[in-house]
């Protein structure tokens, strides 16, 4: 007797071939989640992870020689979709590993401790088959768990730019944001849909002082306003 596949099965063999493998990502990450914790990955997972190529939800860097870019990466991360950051992938995609020491885990954790507000992620080493003592390095940026956007590296805010449908994405270069202009859109993401007047006065704030940093955000790419020029409200869209 056949039986039919389960709901998710069935969901998924009806989506478009990049989709599904965009979505694999963050079922091996939720899956990991039933348990309390991420689970503990294997190597086909990693294959598994990076089969749909780099893009909004995916870094690869070959090693940890480019960790300040792939930071600048975990940043956007947080402050958009979340995503996987994996070490020992070459740009093509083809997983190399590289050789990890106490000095290597050290400075992953060092640059960690420069993403603010303060996370805690794990790290998982998994060994590369037919390599010895080379491992691939897989980290997960979850915003679900990490709510405190917009996050910053090094004193920079950075996020991922959809182009394609979202298919492929960019970093916006690192744009530092003011004190005020951090406490505008942690406002609005606490209370979205307010107007320069309400947050103005939320925030204790001349309204004219506000008038420009609400200016200065839709600049830099954080928020977009909705509705008419001198009643419209505002929203984050990172």
């Amino acid at each position: 007797m056949e039986h039919g596949g389960t709901p998710a099965e069935e969901n998924n063999a009806n989506q478009p071939e990049k989709q599904k493998y965009a979505n694999v990502g963050k079922f091996v990450y939720f899956c990991g989640k039933i348990y309390g914790a991420l689970k503990e990955l294997t190597f086909s997972d990693i294959q598994e992870i990076i089969r749909n190529d780099e893009g909004r939800t995916l870094e690869v860097k070959e090693t940890t020689g480019e960790i300040v870019k792939a930071m600048c990466a975990a940043c956007a991360f947080l402050n958009s979709d979340g995503g996987w950051l994996v070490f020992g992938v070459t740009p093509k995609l083809k997983i190399v590993g590289q050789q990890v020491t106490d000095n290597t885990k050290q400075e992953i954790a060092n640059h960690l401790r420069k993403i603010e507000p303060s996370i805690n992620v794990s790290v998982q080493y998994l060994d590369v088959p037919g390599k010895t003592d080379y491992q691939v390095i897989a980290l997960y940026f979850d915003p679900t768990t990490f709510s405190n956007a917009p996050y910053t590296y090094d004193g920079r805010a950075y996020y991922k730019l959809a182009t394609n449908g979202g298919l492929n994405g960019g970093l916006n270069g690192g744009l530092k944001l003011t004190e005020r202009e951090t406490q505008v859109v942690e406002r609005l993401r606490e209370v979205p849909g307010q107007t320069v007047e309400e947050v103005a006065l939320a925030l204790d704030n001349p309204k004219r002082t506000l008038e420009r940093t609400f200016a200065l955000l839709k600049q830099k790419g954080f928020i977009e306003k909705e509705g008419s020029r001198k009643n419209g409200i505002w929203k984050v869209i990172l």
